[in-house]
């Protein structure tokens, strides 16, 4: 197994202990995957958590309308799954996608549970990287949430409210606009 990337971010980020990543390393395997392919799909269940040791995945939801939403793009060192649907074994809305040929790590979720269980360094190591995904997704949708706000309220929004119906002034608090 190739994983050098996983390894020295185990240990820098993770703080994993050379016994801690003896016993780490051996519940992955690796994994190629070709450009474009479909890693999981929206109404199947997650099987596994994906560490990108080379390329690019993109994980996204398709709207009502068919068009599809990219949520975020993981490159090298970046971790990516859906875990309610890895820990639950529920289907997935999500898809996650190959933009380019990847070389990746991936564990399955009994070995996963053992080392978010038995391994209190992995176990925290995740959860601050998950914290910083959920940092990283709330500074998307801000932005897309501003860009949207700017394109839909109407001239109005600084007068009186009711004459503007139908617009998102009317519909938001101004504390949030």
């Amino acid at each position: 197994m190739t994983a050098s990337l996983l390894i020295e971010q185990l240990r820098s980020e993770y703080k994993l202990t050379d016994k801690d990543l003896a016993r780490v390393i051996p519940l992955f395997e690796e994994l190629g995957a070709k450009k474009n392919k479909q890693l999981f799909q929206s109404g199947n269940i997650v099987r596994w958590v994906y560490f990108v040791e080379q390329g690019c995945l993109r994980q996204y939801y398709v709207n009502n309308n068919g068009e599809e939403r990219t949520i975020y793009f993981k490159v090298e060192g970046g971790w990516a799954s859906e875990l309610v649907s890895f820990l639950d074994s529920k289907p997935t809305e999500l898809n996650l996608q190959a933009l380019e040929d990847c070389r990746l790590q991936v564990i399955n979720r009994k070995n996963w549970m053992y080392a978010v269980s038995q391994i209190p360094s992995f176990c925290m190591g995740f959860i601050r990287a998950q914290q910083d995904t959920n940092h990283m997704l709330k500074s998307v949708l801000q932005k897309r949430l501003l860009k949207h706000l700017k394109r839909n309220i109407c001239a109005l929004s600084g007068k009186n409210r009711s004459y503007c119906s139908g617009c998102l002034c009317t519909r938001l608090p101004l504390t949030w606009l």
